[in-house]
């Protein structure tokens, strides 16, 4: 598909847009990883898809925005319609009836969809008026409902929130930034993650003490990035395997820090319990868990500073799972193809290489399969919580000779 304009969203928690400018996807889904409730959308009764495959309903399935949670998915097709697929198990599709392996229109759903996030088990959705809506799991008061009843099956408001540009969805948290650089945070505050100098329970969305000026958000499965005008990186919440780059003090932070980054910085990744950033010159740093080589280094040691990944260089969007991560290249004439790398863990095939390896502490490209060449795609993510990714593509699986 030729003569396509692209528009990436900064949403580093999982979503991601490809648009012709009219609202209208022009693209088609494809999905990897974790497939136990049908998460990957490819209506195919599999635990695991180890490379990627396309997700059903094409052509309701051409998504502008996309976005994943641990066993559950959201995408925001032609029409600006929300649909939901994967794990019900909390109301989190908000459709009717248990788990679903295709995609289906979330009922209730406001029309002129913008933006999604997707938590452990609850969702989100913003309109294009700035406002967010919350369905799923709230016994943390993630929903931001100022309670913690529920669950909540259909699509709900979230009432003191206006003017919001971006949402991002850790574990059991959440936050919304607004159009004038402020940042709003509710639900789980064990170890800071709302960011206001408390732990105590959040139900109700509430400022992040000290943020403004900020361009881009990420919520981790504990933790939060967030980028100011100023290229600036700050980072709060739980800091147990050094996720918050602060150095070797392991100590969570209940307000943002600035964190000691050798370089200027783009946007952000937060995964389960590490975090990379993109610099303006388009360069990788990562910091905090590398359990399963997740940052990339070759080896499994955690680092508790920004460091930069050697091997990675002209990376235009970055995004992180629970325990693995991934990078997107810009379209290049020379090599079209070669667009997305993964590394990380990879036990239920979350890399999308194809590879048998339950590890993979390098980046690699991802590819549908091991015979064909690399995918080229408008944009590539997975959500802090989530073990599967979705990307969007924008030209068929292989257009060579």
């Amino acid at each position: 598909m030729a003569a396509v304009v692209i528009a990436t969203v900064i949403a580093p928690s999982g979503t991601a847009a490809a648009d012709d400018g009219t609202g209208t996807p022009i693209n088609r889904t494809v999905g990897w990883g974790s497939n136990a409730y049908g998460q990957a959308g490819s209506g195919i009764v599999q635990a695991q898809h180890r490379t990627p495959v396309e997700v059903a309903g094409w052509p309701q399935s051409r998504y502008s925005q996309v976005a994943t949670g641990e066993t559950h998915s959201l995408g925001i097709g032609p029409n600006r319609v929300l649909q939901s697929w994967g794990s019900n198990s909390c109301g989190q599709l908000g459709t009717a009836g248990g788990s679903r392996n295709v995609p289906e229109p979330v009922r209730g759903a406001p029309s002129n969809m913008y933006g999604v996030a997707a938590g452990r088990d609850f969702s989100l959705a913003l309109t294009g008026t700035g406002r967010v809506y919350a369905w799923g799991c709230n016994d943390k008061g993630q929903l931001g409902l100022g309670t913690t009843s529920g669950p909540i099956r259909s699509p709900a408001l979230v009432p003191g929130l206006e003017g919001i540009i971006q949402i991002t969805a850790g574990y059991d948290h959440a936050l919304a930034l607004t159009w004038d650089g402020l940042v709003y945070a509710w639900g789980l505050n064990d170890d800071g993650e709302a960011g206001d100098g408390t732990a105590s329970p959040r139900p109700a969305p509430v400022p992040v003490y000290g943020l403004n000026n900020v361009r881009a958000v990420a919520a981790g499965i504990h933790h939060n990035l967030a980028v100011r005008n100023d290229d600036k990186l700050f980072a709060w919440g739980r800091n147990a395997s050094g996720q918050l780059g602060t150095g070797s003090s392991y100590q969570d932070q209940l307000t943002p820090v600035q964190v000691p980054i050798p370089a200027r910085v783009q946007n952000v990744a937060a995964g389960g319990h590490h975090s990379l950033a993109l610099t303006t010159s388009y360069q990788i740093y990562a910091f905090g868990d590398n359990s399963y080589g997740q940052l990339g280094f070759g080896d499994l040691v955690n680092r508790t500073t920004p460091t930069l990944i050697p091997s990675l260089s002209a990376i235009h969007n970055v995004s992180a799972g629970v325990d693995f991560s991934l990078a997107q290249t810009p379209p290049d004439p020379a090599f079209p193809r070669y667009s997305i790398y993964a590394w990380g863990r990879n036990h239920i095939g979350q890399l999308g290489t194809g590879s048998t390896a339950s590890v993979n502490a390098q980046p690699e490209l991802v590819h549908r399969t091991r015979d064909e060449p690399p995918l080229r795609v408008a944009g590539v993510f997975a959500g802090s919580s989530s073990r599967h990714a979705l990307a969007i593509q924008v030209t068929p699986w292989w257009t060579g000779p």
